[in-house]
């Protein structure tokens, strides 16, 4: 390793690339993708992280700060906690549109129509 005989390469993981998306934090995004992408970690995997995650924060800024969120919602306890923070940082139309936009781009990567290796930074350039 200190030679440089072994490669090790830059860790990262979905859920950090996600946070930095949900913070709004573009070039912290961006070089994520690029060191997962480097990693060999897939695109539908990436989006479809990013995708669930932007629908809990969704749900939870649309339903608002009263109590039983996860009654209406779905969700559970630990997905409102960990997700509450992110709340407020898009409009509810602006996650809507996201939301919507990662599926299809996720429908095009599974049909060929886009290539894998593009469109997680096509959906960070339109969403952010």
């Amino acid at each position: 390793l200190e030679s440089g005989v072994i490669f090790q390469p830059e860790g990262t993981d979905v859920f950090e690339f996600t946070d930095a998306v949900c913070e709004g934090n573009s070039s912290k995004a961006f070089h994520m993708n690029k060191i997962l992408m480097e990693n060999g970690v897939s695109a539908i995997n990436i989006l479809g992280t990013l995708y669930d995650r932007l629908k809990t924060i969704m749900l939870i800024q649309s339903y608002g700060n009263g109590s039983g969120v996860c009654e209406v919602t779905g969700l559970d306890s630990r997905q409102v906690y960990f997700n509450k923070k992110y709340c407020n940082r898009y409009s509810t139309e602006h996650l809507v549109y996201s939301i919507k936009f990662i599926a299809k781009m996720i429908s095009y990567v599974k049909s060929g129509e886009i290539d894998e290796l593009v469109v997680v930074e096509n959906v960070l350039a339109h969403i952010m």
